[in-house]
């Protein structure tokens, strides 16, 4: 993968965007890259300011920008590691990140995974609709990192967009010098409704189940091989674990290993699919208790026209 050149932090003063500004400043710092710090003002109260003044709406904004500055050197003390942008936007959160992402060649998007309005446990609405539909990695971070990550987990199918989620997850665990595990949950032929339906012996072969598990680890591992070379000192493991369902034993397994990261790749394999997450990421995104990074193999869009009025300040 290439290094981060850009990141964009989105801001809403809560305390899970509090630890999303200290983990993209490390970022940011750690891989020398521009970080673009905005906040999005609802168009609601931009609205109420242009019914009395122009120069009232300015006001706003400016104050919006001093806040935003204040926010970050009281978060991240070192922030002089990187160079450092601030947006001050009018519009929906979603679409002025978006647009943010497009202007300025974002290769990272860092949210809180819940705003102010957002119930405990659950991802937010602005966090979910970004890593469901923004081109680029969306890494949104639970309120209770407050630290670097210890414990990565990457869930992989052996697809491409998994192995390129797995080597997103070994940079930032080379980065912090983490653990990171490399998982697969399976759905073994034993558990199949075909089994029972076709009485299948074979598969209650003991015999047959160690076979099974062996070649699936052995790909495993060959899926995770090129990693210590690309990442010299970078701590890894391989784990299998048996499930019905791939969300579900990708959760218990997070839970279970204490896991402060979990990297996913999308599943999109039709040109319209690619915009979307697949059914088993969507749930990790918004059931998952750790941070959750998201990861798309596609560039972003080039070109497009703002959809919101933008008033930066450097």
């Amino acid at each position: 993968m290439k290094p981060y050149l850009n990141l964009l932090v989105g801001i809403d003063f809560s305390e899970h965007s509090r630890n999303a500004a200290k983990e993209a400043c490390h970022i940011a710092g750690t891989q020398g890259a521009t970080l673009h710090v905005a906040h999005i003002l609802p168009v609601n109260i931009a609205e109420g300011h242009d019914a009395l003044s122009q120069a009232s709406r300015d006001l706003t904004t400016n104050l919006c920008g001093d806040s935003l500055k204040s926010f970050i050197e009281e978060v991240c003390p070192e922030n002089g590691r990187c160079r450092i942008h601030y947006h001050v936007c009018v519009g929906h959160p979603f679409f002025g990140l978006r647009d943010l992402v497009i202007q300025h060649q974002i290769d990272l998007i860092v949210l809180g995974s819940r705003g102010m309005s957002s119930e405990d446990h659950q991802t937010g609405m602005v966090a979910s609709k970004s890593a469901r539909k923004m081109p680029v990695p969306v890494l949104l971070v639970r309120g209770s990192q407050d630290h670097p990550f210890r414990r990565i987990v990457s869930c992989v199918d052996f697809s491409g967009a998994s192995s390129e989620a797995m080597d997103q997850a070994a940079a930032i665990a080379a980065q912090d010098g983490s653990l990171l595990e490399v998982l697969h949950v399976h759905y073994p032929p034993w558990l199949l409704p075909t089994h029972v339906l076709y009485d299948l012996q074979t598969a209650e072969s003991m015999e047959f189940r160690e076979e099974y598990v062996c070649g699936l680890q052995g790909q495993l591992d060959a899926f995770a091989g090129h990693l210590k070379g690309r990442f010299p000192g970078l701590r890894v493991t391989t784990s299998l674990v048996e499930h019905m369902n791939a969300a579900y034993g990708i959760m218990t397994h997070l839970r279970e290993s204490e896991a402060d990261l979990a990297v996913i790749g999308s599943r999109g394999h039709t040109p319209m699919r690619d915009f979307f997450l697949g059914t088993t990421a969507e749930r990790i995104v918004h059931q998952s208790h750790c941070s959750v990074l998201t990861v798309r193999p596609l560039a972003p869009a080039r070109g497009s026209t703002p959809r919101v009025q933008e008033k930066a300040t450097d």
